[in-house]
């Protein structure tokens, strides 16, 4: 169970219980949007990060991140 005082230190909290059992996930998704995943995976990724760069999934992502109101990058910003 989480207790907060606010919705921003609930996403806080939550990230931070997330990351404690997930940060690998979470970087080797992150890596695989940017088309880094072979930076730590080797040769074997090589033929997703092309594809992900050719899709430009990590620019779509800040692209989105741009549209976002000020309260819920915020939030997403606490969360991380």
């Amino acid at each position: 169970h989480i207790t907060a005082q606010s919705l921003e230190d609930a996403f806080f909290a939550q990230g931070y219980a997330t990351a404690q059992d997930r940060l690998f996930q979470m970087d080797s998704i992150r890596r695989l949007a940017r088309g880094e995943l072979s930076e730590v995976a080797g040769r074997a990724a090589l033929e997703s990060d092309t594809r992900a760069r050719k899709l430009r999934m990590w620019r779509i992502a800040e692209e989105s991140a741009q549209r976002l109101q000020p309260k819920e990058r915020g939030l997403l910003g606490a969360y991380a």
